[in-house]
């Protein structure tokens, strides 16, 4: 009877002969073809990997982003509770602002179960466990996958609903509502289900699994980066139309403005204030009081239309621009900052993906271990394990990069939240606490007001047009911003300055 001695390789290496496929993340395991005993011997670092290739301080760093996460969560279900709890009034809720929340709810607890959860991250002693090896890996990584996509989906979703409105007036919000919910929740679900049974997830850095793999590019990542970059896009094509019709009403000048009676209302209006404060004479009643050509004097209205043009200096236009920029950029600042946030963190995540994934692809490949990696497998058998002078050979991702990769995942519902919070809701908090009797009272009287717009109308098809703009511009409201200043009361009233309603 012959037997075959199983190959021996230098320390810290195991012969990957050792540890035959049974189970784990195959593709994760760190292994290099090394000459042994006159042969080459496939050798492979223990699991886990970041142990070797990071310094010590590592895994107490990489928890701190489930420790962040815990404030992200606390965060996040305060405004979840804030919408459901206070007036519409004092919460600005909006079904996309919830659908956010809720996703990074959803990451949140991904990077929280990490710290109840005792799953070893390896499967021997050189495979890293996988959703088929670990039930914690699996939910994990699922979480971070419905999470993350849910996150770009929903901030693309308040993208197009403000390009539509903005520059479409659009005005079917319940249809775009059906949509969008069932694009926010369907989407991620989607392709959770294509991602996982093709790529699957693993652990590779801290406790929490996520994609990897040759195809986890294809079947997940990209598509984040997709919508990411179009939600964008479809902000700089909205601000790029705004500054076009300032700059086409600019160019036409007063007299294109003045056919609309009450838009020239608004501009002899201003053009007295200006007055006023330059140290002219205030208005009098009878100068404001006439607004459309009927009700004024008719032997005075050419003089004061005529007053109007001529009083629009170019300096005046470009304050009047000026303002109407103001109002726009003012409208959707949130969706904008969002929006730019979430495009640089899914560059900033897909540098470190990508970087993480050639490192395995060149492990794996034909031509062997790339030089630097060569480098630091020859280091590491010549100190005989001590990895500290051979980290800089390492050529993955970098330990500091690797730490703002975790840790920056869960700061990003905390800068959600920090955009998303008003000063209204610790009002309606605070009232709520100090007298919760008339709270619950004044809830009781006025139900209706708990409700969103699309909600609160629904079925009631008798409803006349003049409700239902109200409840477009509440929602316009709620998502946007717009209630927490003066400055842009009534939407409309500025599309229709520059010519966006019909």
């Amino acid at each position: 009877m012959t037997t075959h001695a199983l190959p021996i390789c230098d320390a810290p290496f195991l012969p990957e002969a050792a540890f035959p496929f049974h189970g784990g993340d195959v593709f994760g395991r760190f292994c290099a073809t090394l000459p042994q005993g006159g042969s080459n011997v496939s050798c492979c670092l223990p699991c886990p990997l970041a142990d070797w290739v990071y310094s010590d301080n590592f895994p107490t760093r990489a928890r701190d982003s489930n420790y962040v996460a815990i404030v992200m969560l606390i965060l996040n279900l305060f405004l979840l509770l804030s919408f459901a709890v206070l007036p519409k009034a004092q919460s600005h809720r909006h079904y996309l602002s919830t659908g956010l929340v809720v996703s990074l709810v959803v990451i949140a607890i991904a990077f929280i179960i990490p710290l109840g959860s005792d799953s070893d991250q390896c499967y021997d002693r050189i495979t890293p466990n996988d959703l088929q090896s670990s039930v914690a890996c699996g939910f994990t990584g699922s979480l971070v996958e419905i999470g993350a996509m849910g996150v770009v989906v929903w901030i693309l979703l308040r993208s197009i609903w403000m390009a539509l409105r903005i520059m479409a007036n659009f005005k079917r919000t319940r249809l775009f509502a059906i949509i969008a919910t069932t694009l926010g929740v369907g989407l991620p679900l989607v392709f959770l289900a294509i991602s996982l049974p093709i790529t699957g997830v693993s652990y590779r850095l801290g406790g929490v699994c996520v994609p990897n793999g040759p195809t986890a590019l294809i079947t997940w990542f990209a598509w984040v980066l997709f919508f990411a970059g179009i939600s964008w896009i479809v902000q700089v094509a909205t601000i790029l139309y705004c500054l076009w019709k300032f700059a086409a009403s600019s160019i036409a000048g007063a007299s294109g403005h003045t056919s609309n009676t009450s838009q020239s209302s608004t501009i002899r209006s201003e053009d007295m204030t200006e007055k006023a404060h330059e140290g002219d004479a205030a208005p009098t009643a009878t100068q404001v009081q006439p607004t459309s050509p009927t009700e004024a004097d008719p032997g005075t209205s050419t003089a004061k239309k005529r007053l109007s043009r001529s009083s629009l200096t170019p300096k005046r236009k470009r304050r009047v621009a000026w303002r109407k920029i103001r109002n726009i950029v003012l409208l959707q600042w949130r969706t904008i900052i969002l929006s730019f946030i979430i495009v640089n963190l899914c560059v900033f995540f897909g540098q470190a993906f990508m970087a993480q994934t050639f490192a395995a692809l060149a492990m794996s490949g034909p031509r062997g271990l790339p030089p630097n990696d060569l480098e630091f497998v020859k280091c590491l058998i010549a100190n005989r394990g001590i990895k500290e002078p051979c980290l800089h050979f390492y050529n993955g991702l970098t330990e500091p990069y690797a730490i703002a990769t975790l840790v920056m995942a869960p700061c990003v519902g905390i800068i959600v939240f920090l955009l998303l919070i008003r000063g209204s809701i610790f009002r309606g908090w605070w009232e709520i606490l100090r007298n919760p009797q008339r709270f619950m009272r004044k809830s009781s009287t006025a139900s209706d007001n708990s409700f969103g717009a699309g909600q609160r109308d629904a079925g009631d098809a008798g409803e006349g047009k003049e409700d239902d703009e109200v409840a477009r511009d509440e929602e316009m409201n709620a998502v946007d911003g717009n209630n927490d200043g003066a400055q842009t009361d009534e939407p409309e009233a500025h599309f229709e300055a520059i010519g966006m309603a019909s």
